[in-house]
This record gives C-alpha cells, structure tokens and sequence, in this order.
C-alpha cells in the first residue's frame, strides 16, 4: 500500500522535524531496529497543522479506531498519545480479535460519556 500524508499549516521548523521523524522510521526499518519516534505537538502552541492524506487501500474504519479512540483516551487521562501500528494490523486481521471488540466497546463508552457526535 502506498500512502501520502500531507500537513498543511506547518512552520518551517516544524516541517523540517516531521521529515526527520519519517526519515528515523524509515532507518529503522532499513536496519532492523525498535525504537519510539515521538514529535512534541505543541497545540497550545504554533502547532495547528491540516492534515489529509491519500491511500492506495481503504483504511477508514482502522483510522477510526485509531484516533477517536486514543484522541478520548488521552483527553481522558491527561496522557501523552503512544501508538503502535501492532494493535491496528491485529483488529485487520481478525474481526472477532479481542482487541477489536474492547476498543469498539471502549470507543462507545467514551462516545455516551463525552457526549461527541462524529
């Protein structure tokens, strides 16, 4: 799958720093290494990018899952945002994947308790 990411609204700092951030994920994938790559969103900040993006594959209803749900999540505990892709290629691979089904029943019980329409 190929997959285009485009920020709009960024600085120039900013900018240079998400393209050193791919670049990080990429070395490690070349050299076979596990590391954490964080970018320091500072939204209360200068940081208020658009972002859009285009995929060769439909990836709508992970997307879903994997941003509300965290996005509530961190709001709720006051928490820094950690994503692993491993969880979102499990809830693919299996429809009846326990993970699956507890995000699903988290995300609702953060819908009826934030009140958020989507």
């Amino acid at each position: 799958m190929d997959l285009t990411i485009n920020f709009k609204d960024v600085s120039k700092a900013q900018a240079i720093t998400l393209v050193k951030m791919a670049k990080i994920m990429e070395w490690c994938g070349h050299v076979g290494t596990s590391r954490n790559v964080t970018f320091f969103a500072d939204g209360d900040g200068d940081f208020r990018p658009t972002v859009t993006y285009e995929a060769t594959e439909d990836i709508s209803y992970t997307e879903k899952l994997a941003t509300d749900l965290e996005i509530m999540e961190a709001q709720e505990n006051h928490d820094d945002f950690k994503l692993d892709y491993d969880d979102v290629a499990w809830q693919i691979e299996d429809e009846k994947c326990p993970l699956k089904q507890e995000s699903e029943k988290r995300y609702n019980e953060l819908i009826k308790k934030h009140k958020i329409l989507f």
